[in-house]
């Protein structure tokens, strides 16, 4: 859902009509909460062959790239309504215009069930309707900072960010963890649905030394998931689906000194060959393997002292392990290496260096490499 920056403007001037609260869950029938985010950056290519198509000077650009603004508020006793609005440049081939619009990224009507779901005290499940999160994508953005681009599983095409369906979220007593369960179109948050099948999905993130002594290890969170979904063939006069699978496993550590994450994920994409009578089904098998890491060195030599100085760095391994003849096994890898500075406690400029190779042939036309010198701040 896209609207022209004349909406913006115009749900802007709403908003700031109307009386914001403390960050938190909605405390009466009249409070309302307000938040956002928004990144930017400036980049300049270094590779060779940009370089070649531009006389051999090095493109460069300002890029504004996100402003996130969610608003949160009551809708009765127990029910709760959240919406998270997209402002972006859209630069789609074929849009219908082409400057700042802004589209709906989350949008969804929670209620609180109960707080002992299957008679075990503290075992708190919600369920909601609406443009909601997927199983995993948000989830690992609570460890790597998306103003330096998107997680892995995102990146690479296992999932978009938020999709069309319902959901259920359960919270685990004692902090122990939850688990979120997903039944949604598949097609992602920038298309509509276009056939009958539908997307499974669950995580279930646990954080076994939730009790621990250790501020790290409490926040220490594993995370297996999986998801079973189907699309329509495209062979006419076949009912049968064509599977979409992903599974993975995702491990996180959440601390100042140190936050960061590892990720293995597996997709198996069908795909057919024949007619309704003579109808194959076959799989191109992939794999991803992600870590990152936020690293604030000078914490570990004085635990006393926050600095606002730190090290960001990231390594993705993408690769196509089954393809049928003629396509062959490909990879790529794609690394982030940068230095950031809080300017306070919501604003952040990181200077980092991104690079996509090509390992083996087709994986990616041509190496790249970017400078980037990012900004962000949350409000």
């Amino acid at each position: 859902m896209r609207y022209s920056f004349a909406a913006v403007i115009a749900l802007a001037t709403v908003v700031g009509s109307l009386p914001l609260s403390a960050q938190g869950r909605p405390a009466s029938a009249t409070s309302f909460e307000f938040s956002g985010e928004m990144f930017g950056n400036f980049q300049k290519r270094t590779d060779a062959a940009s370089k070649a198509a531009n006389g051999g000077e090095s493109p460069n650009k300002f890029e504004m790239e996100r402003v996130y603004l969610t608003f949160a508020m009551p809708a009765g006793a127990r029910t709760s309504v959240s919406v998270t609005t997209d402002i972006f440049q859209n630069t789609a081939v074929g849009a219908y215009y082409g400057g700042w619009a802004m589209r709906l990224k989350y949008g969804y009507i929670n209620r609180e069930l109960t707080r002992r779901s299957f008679g075990v005290r503290g075992l708190v499940s919600s369920a909601r309707v609406g443009v909601l999160q997927t199983v995993v994508v948000e989830h690992t953005e609570g460890y790597w900072p998306r103003a330096l681009g998107t997680v892995g599983t995102e990146r690479n095409g296992f999932f978009s960010s938020s999709d069309v369906g319902a959901a259920a979220l359960f919270t685990l007593p004692g902090r122990r963890g939850e688990a979120y369960v997903t039944f949604t179109n598949g097609t992602g948050d920038t298309a509509p649905e276009t056939d009958r099948f539908k997307d499974y999905a669950g995580r279930l993130s646990l954080t076994p030394f939730a009790s621990s002594r250790r501020s790290g290890l409490r926040n220490l969170v594993v995370t297996p998931w999986y998801s079973k979904g189907f699309t329509a063939s495209k062979i006419a006069n076949v009912s049968e689906g064509v599977p979409k699978d992903r599974s993975g496993l995702f491990v996180g550590l959440k601390d100042h000194r140190l936050t960061g994450g590892a990720e293995f994920a597996r997709r198996v994409e069908g795909f057919e060959t024949g007619t309704a009578a003579t109808r194959v089904v076959k799989s191109l098998n992939s794999e991803l393997t992600s870590y990152f890491a936020v690293v604030r060195p000078m914490e570990y030599v004085n635990k006393r002292q926050r600095t606002p100085f730190g090290i960001v760095a990231r390594y993705d391994s993408f690769k196509l392990t089954t393809a049928p003849a003629p396509a062959k096994p490909t990879q790529s890898k794609f690394s982030v290496i940068g230095v950031f500075w809080d300017m306070s406690s919501g604003s952040t400029i990181t200077v980092d260096m991104q690079a996509l190779d090509p390992v083996k042939p087709a994986a990616t036309p041509v190496p790249t490499k970017t400078l980037f010198v990012h900004w962000k701040a949350d409000f």
